[in-house]
């Protein structure tokens, strides 16, 4: 009826081991208020926070503890439709309304981490203010439950990136001319951008859109018409949060009126401009030797006028109308116009109607009209002469090239612009590299580039010739033509020894069509086209 040794000392080591498990390290015996946190659904089912259905005593006693499966876990919806509204110190959020919900916590971004910014609120809208102007921030709205005596919130928090909004554009200043208006603006502090606008008759029209400069111009305009424009700022974030508009008006400047010089003498032309829409006033300008443009005379109306000047120089005049708005002048375009006062004799205007068309002589003194114009056709390269002289460059270019001999056109036909262009770019380069005054420059060019209207690019009777060897004058070409260009109608128009004549460096690569006649006679004669002419009474 007794039990074995063995079987006693089993259940004293039980009850040791039991012992060991609930004295602490005091050698007492350890107490737990167990606490299980749970929340419930509506009345439904009982849950723990973490969604199961089993937990252990957060006193961490190990003491677990199950609830019965009677419905649906709680879990709390994400906010919907989060918006913000904003000033420069405030942001407005505002949400929808979440039936589930007791309440809405609100946060804010600081670095990487979340701040509880209001703990509890029943309304869906949320005013945040106090922060600084232009400056992004992160907001953030979740939804929470009160349950049990404990607040359960919803595991998504609905975030949105805004900003408040940027200060104003200030000191919007413009400058116009006929077609166009830059409007400059100082920077605004957080903008990531600007847009412009443009005031019609329709209302606001976008003239620019996510500019990143604090400068733009409104192009495509009419002048001597006033605008309305309007700039504002915008930062980026979710969506583009834009400040107020800063309203500036601008007037475009009128066209460049037409102005013409007629040479009247050696010393006196006459200047003539016409009237353009809108100008209240024109203002006539010289252009001095330094390159700067001064105020010769200011005239209300379109007029034409006679000036005196010293012979044998080059004078630029450009004139230009003015809008007057309040005590402000708006001042319109220009184009320059030039022309050189002759020394020996005064410069005359030729008549190409007169004598023999392939005859007409251009030169320092001789001009053509300004209305001169011409019919062309092309030669090789893509470049062009009168339609009368290419059949006969063709023919040429052909019987060179059956002889090997290529005669590449660099240079023909060229317009008054174009002409003006290279004897300005010309003057500037010798003003440039040679340190030469501008009257300097314009005497040397001239020795090279004949000016606007006396050039025989102008007439389109003239090509330059080019070649790969380097010089023109020792060159297979130059041999070729020497040769055979008579034969064409072409002749070599400035030889180093007529220079004194034509006032032209020699251009060996400068060829005139005058006929297979008189290209003949001058050849054999050893004269040059001047001295040809006037020997047989041909100049009219």
């Amino acid at each position: 009826m007794f039990k074995s040794k063995k079987f006693v000392c089993f259940i004293a080591l039980f009850v040791l081991v039991v012992a060991a498990l609930v004295v602490g390290v005091t050698g007492k015996v350890l107490s737990c208020e167990h606490t299980f946190n749970v929340y419930t659904s509506n009345g439904n089912a009982t849950y723990f926070s973490d969604g199961t259905k089993t937990a252990k005593c957060d006193n961490g006693c190990g003491k677990k503890n199950t609830v019965e499966d009677s419905g649906s876990k709680l879990r709390l919806p994400k906010v919907g439709n989060l918006v913000a509204s904003q000033t420069t110190d405030s942001v407005t959020l505002s949400w929808d309304k979440s039936e589930d919900a007791t309440g809405y916590s609100i946060y804010i971004k600081n670095a990487d981490d979340w701040e509880l910014l209001v703990e509890s609120t029943k309304d869906t809208e949320c005013l945040v203010e106090n922060l600084e102007p232009g400056t992004k921030y992160y907001f953030a709205v979740r939804t929470y439950k009160k349950s049990l005596k404990q607040i359960v919130r919803a595991e998504e928090m609905a975030a949105i990136y805004t900003s408040t909004v940027c200060h104003v554009v200030n000191n919007v200043t413009s400058i116009s001319d006929s077609s166009a208006v830059k409007l400059s603006w100082d920077e605004v502090s957080g903008a990531d951008g600007y847009n412009v606008y443009i005031k019609t008759d329709d209302g606001w029209e976008t003239a620019g859109s996510y500019i990143k400069k604090t400068s733009f111009v409104v192009k495509n305009l009419e002048p001597a018409k006033m605008y309305t424009f309007a700039v504002r700022p915008y930062i980026k974030a979710d969506t583009a949060v834009y400040s107020d508009y800063t309203q500036h008006d601008a007037h475009t400047a009128t066209e460049a009126p037409e102005t013409k010089i007629e040479l009247l003498s050696k010393n006196k032309i006459n200047l003539t401009f016409e009237s353009v829409d809108g100008a209240d006033g024109y203002q006539v300008y010289s252009k001095t030797d330094s390159g700067k443009y001064e105020l010769h005379e200011t005239y209300e109306e379109a007029t034409s006028i006679s000036i005196s000047l010293e012979p044998d120089a080059y004078y630029t005049y450009a004139v230009r109308g003015y809008i007057k708005v309040g005590e402000e002048f708006i001042y319109g375009e220009y184009k320059p116009v030039s022309v050189h006062c002759g020394s020996d004799a005064d410069r005359i205007v030729v008549d190409p109607s007169e004598g023999e068309w392939y005859l007409v002589l251009v030169n320092k003194t001789r001009e053509l009209p300004q209305d001169y114009s011409v019919e062309l056709d092309y030669i090789a390269n893509g470049y062009r002469m009168d339609s009368r002289v290419a059949v006969y460059y063709n023919e040429m270019y052909d019987a060179a090239a059956s002889d090997g001999i290529y005669l590449a056109p660099v240079s023909a036909y060229r317009s008054n612009e174009i002409q003006k262009e290279i004897f300005d770019e010309t003057v500037e380069s010798y003003m440039n590299v040679n340190g030469y005054t501008r009257q300097e420059a314009e005497e040397v060019t001239a020795t090279e580039v004949l000016f606007p209207g006396t050039s025989e690019h102008n007439l389109g009777l003239a090509v330059d010739i080019g070649s790969v060897e380097g010089s023109f004058g020792n060159s297979t070409e130059y041999r070729w033509l020497a040769e055979n260009a008579h034969k064409y109608g072409f002749i070599e128009r400035y030889t180093e020894d007529k220079q004194e004549i034509t006032g032209i460096i020699p251009e060996p690569w400068h060829w005139r069509y005058i006929g297979v006649e008189h290209a003949t006679k001058i050849r054999e004669s050893g004269l040059c086209l001047e001295e040809y002419l006037a020997k047989y009474n041909l100049i009219p």
